[in-house]
């Protein structure tokens, strides 16, 4: 699962992030977290740090994320945070990989046609995906 795009759900806010790392503990008291490859269950990692991806043109996605500083962006979020992968389709995905130097790298993503559909739909009902998460998340709970 690591290097593979994904979906991610935050503040009823739909995004196109690359995983970049995940992390998990044994849960026990004072135990450190240890990075993972994979995973082979859902929930498994603490926590996953990703690249985040902003719409672009069309069905292009930027790495340019933070617009002001035209910068790329990485954040540490919970595992629950993450929808589903891409993984099957990433293959179809066009690349553009651009760089002025090794510390600015410029990626633009240009998602296929079955994936831009999901990600417009998604976005286009955002609030409502974040309702169902919740309530299920909730019904696990209790």
């Amino acid at each position: 699962m690591v290097r593979t795009h994904s979906v991610l759900l935050h503040t009823h806010r739909i995004g196109f992030v690359l995983v970049v790392a995940m992390y998990t503990n044994s849960g026990a008291r004072g135990s450190k977290h240890e990075s993972i490859n994979s995973v082979s269950k859902v929930g498994i990692p603490s926590y996953v740090m990703v690249q985040v991806f902003c719409p672009s043109h069309g069905s292009a996605h930027s790495s340019l994320a933070f617009q002001p500083l035209q910068a790329v962006t990485f954040i540490r979020i919970p595992a629950s945070h993450i929808l589903f992968s891409f993984a099957g389709l990433s293959l179809t995905f066009s690349r553009i990989s651009l760089a002025s130097d090794c510390a600015h790298p410029f990626q633009l993503i240009t998602l296929c046609s079955m994936a831009s559909t999901v990600m417009a739909n998604l976005r286009e009902k955002a609030v409502l995906v974040s309702k169902c998460v919740r309530a299920q998340m909730s019904e696990e709970q209790g």
